[in-house]
């Protein structure tokens, strides 16, 4: 599974998705729609295991749409830890169990009628993961599985977005210069002899210098993609005259470079392989689940999902 302390401080963040901003249809358009059919099979009294819940966006769209929503009991468990402080969790029929993993999950047996995960069951060890979805299952339980697949926009746009920020990160790369010429901007504002403030003038611009070609080899290299990115924003904010402590702030934008890097690469790690689908789905039935069928979720930008449903064999 992934990192815990990345997914908690993501989600403490307040985010409805793992895509923060970058992707607004998760629980939206095409997805909702696919979902709302998976919740008109619930019937009354039945148990819903939600896997890798995050801030449960999942039941709380279930809340939102279903006229029978208070006769259906929803669990949900996540890998970090969420402290989501609404009203939402003290419902009677809404039970959420966080920092917890769903290769070992906390539930007797033949306990639930469907287990539902979007976009999450697939950053786990699925042979574990499985294993564990099968014996939680009443006998005949279903299984509806929303996961990243590796022919999907959203991988792609991803994996691009990784291979920049990793570039981006590298020891000597634009981040590292930048933080040079931050450090030397913020003596300037503290020092007040003459010969200093000469000193750090020549270094700021040998560092500015630096940072300017780097600049330009990203710029080739990445084109528009590094020009809408994130981090020319900030760039321009950071060296910004008025812009105070420059070097904390570039801790920070650093910092959370580093966590989104490392959930990046968990979702690049996670995509199932669609030339790969058959050997995932004989996971499935090696654990007593049957593939009932499969289906890629598309909007009018292209593939986001690959949907799998599977029932317990009796």
């Amino acid at each position: 599974m992934s990192e815990n302390k990345d997914w908690s401080q993501y989600w403490s963040q307040g985010h409805k998705t793992s895509f923060g901003g970058s992707f607004k249809g998760c629980y939206e358009g095409v997805l909702k729609q696919s979902w709302l059919k998976v919740f008109s099979t619930f019937n009354r009294g039945d148990k819903i295991l939600d896997l890798c819940t995050g801030n449960g966006s999942l039941p709380r769209l279930a809340y939102e749409s279903m006229s029978n929503f208070s006769e259906i009991n929803f669990s949900g468990v996540d890998y970090a830890t969420v402290d989501p402080d609404d009203t939402f969790l003290k419902l009677s029929n809404v039970d959420f169990k966080f920092d917890c993993n769903i290769e070992k999950l906390p539930y007797d047996s033949l306990q639930f009628d469907h287990v539902i995960s979007n976009y999450g069951i697939e950053y786990s060890n699925l042979e574990k993961s499985l294993a564990e979805v099968s014996r939680v299952l009443k006998p005949t339980g279903s299984v509806t599985f929303v996961c990243h697949v590796n022919t999907s926009r959203i991988f792609l746009e991803n994996a691009n977005e990784l291979t920049l920020l990793t570039y981006l990160l590298k020891p000597d790369g634009l981040i590292s210069c930048l933080g040079s010429l931050a450090s030397a901007l913020d003596k300037k504002v503290v020092n007040q002899d003459t010969a200093t403030l000469n000193e750090i003038d020549m270094s700021a611009e040998q560092y500015r210098k630096e940072l300017n070609k780097k600049l330009s080899d990203a710029l080739g290299e990445f084109g528009i993609d590094f020009h809408q990115s994130d981090f020319v924003g900030f760039l321009k904010f950071l060296l910004n005259k008025s812009t105070e402590n420059k070097k904390d702030k570039l801790a920070l934008y650093k910092q959370e470079a580093v966590s989104h890097q490392v959930r990046l690469m968990a979702l690049c790690k996670a995509a199932l392989i669609y030339e790969e689908l058959s050997k995932t789905f004989g996971l499935f039935n090696s654990v007593g689940l049957e593939v009932l069928n499969h289906e890629m979720i598309s909007d009018d930008s292209g593939i986001i999902a690959v949907q799998i449903r599977a029932h317990k064999k009796v």
